[in-house]
């Protein structure tokens, strides 16, 4: 919900830089805020399960050559349906955008309440920790953006699309992930991821603690499956009707980048906001004539949606260094 409600505040800008406002680019933006995640979700498409691995390689592996060709994609697409397809993308870029700065934030809280010597909670917990996060900031923007909570907005109104829109971009992504990482893939592999991500936010959606399907859910993971906590309950959406999070870091206290050691202040809000800026220079960027795999750094930083360092980052920092070093020696 966090990324459909980003979606919205950017839009705007977005559509007069893409300068384009139809309804149908609009709904073709806010899906391609929810990115590469909904690939997750492929293991509940027992037709498609095989590709559910996609959804990791498209949040750490050759970020820039995907962006390369997604653009190059567009130019398989007719006159009319090319808006549609380039709105898509610029809503992938804005999930980026977002993504790479919040994620460290959330990893940080997770590193934090895994190392505090809570009874019971360690770094074996961490996937549960961070979903807590996670959820909790997701039931907070919802509440501030639209005074509602999940007891009247269900979160599968965030992947709404038609079925021109999953057409466009199914072609779209057959011809990327091809030219990216020579994958052969189904004609329908995105609408299914889609589909695939909806029958999971279904499932999820349990507001109460005490629904009795949170409850057995959280039974059968702890009682059949062994688990110490119960990740569904985590990630469920909670009716809270709150405008703060305890994890918003609304007083600005120090945290460290997990993956960079970096310092920072910044609040959850902080970071939403000031990457809104960034995402215009982006599409300026993706729009250029001569963009490419190497102008994508531009947009990536050398991250992946995680806010990492990529691989390839990181050889070019040592590559950056080696005269350097020579030079010492």
């Amino acid at each position: 919900m966090t990324h459909y409600f980003y979606g919205e505040d950017t839009y705007f800008t977005t559509a007069n830089t893409l300068r384009s406002h139809t309804g149908e680019e609009k709904q073709a933006y806010l899906l391609g805020c929810q990115g590469p995640d909904p690939f997750e979700s492929l293991q509940l498409a027992p037709r498609l399960h095989e590709y559910k691995r996609l959804g990791l390689k498209l949040q750490t592996d050759q970020i820039e050559e995907c962006l390369a060709n997604f653009k190059g994609s567009l130019a398989y697409l007719s006159d009319h349906e090319r808006p549609t397809g380039r709105a898509y993308v610029a809503g992938y870029i804005a999930h980026f955008e977002l993504d790479s700065r919040v994620d460290p934030f959330i990893g940080a809280w997770q590193q934090q309440l895994c190392d505090a010597g809570i009874e019971g909670l360690d770094e074996r917990d961490a996937r549960v920790v961070k979903a807590e996060v996670e959820r909790d900031l997701d039931e907070m923007v919802l509440y501030t953006k639209t005074g509602k909570t999940v007891d009247s907005f269900h979160p599968v109104q965030c992947l709404e699309a038609s079925d021109r829109i999953f057409s466009i971009v199914n072609r779209m992504y057959r011809y990327m992930l091809l030219k990216t990482y020579n994958e052969v893939t189904p004609h329908n592999l995105f609408s299914g991821a889609i589909n695939a991500h909806r029958t999971m936010m279904r499932m999820m959606r349990s507001p109460h603690v005490t629904d009795l399907q949170s409850e057995l859910a959280s039974a059968f993971e702890i009682n059949i499956l062994h688990r110490r906590h119960s990740l569904y309950r985590a990630m469920a959406h909670r009716a809270r009707k709150e405008a703060t999070s305890e994890f918003d870091n609304s007083k600005h206290e120090v945290w460290i980048n997990p993956y960079t050691g970096s310092i920072d202040e910044a609040s959850f809000w902080d970071l939403f906001y000031e990457t809104q800026g960034e995402v215009q220079t982006d599409l300026n960027c993706f729009l250029s004539q001569d963009f490419n795999a190497e102008k994508a750094k531009l947009i990536t930083h050398g991250l992946d949606f995680d806010g990492k360092p990529t691989q390839e980052s990181k050889k070019d920092e040592d590559t950056e260094a080696e005269p350097e070093k020579v030079a010492a020696e």
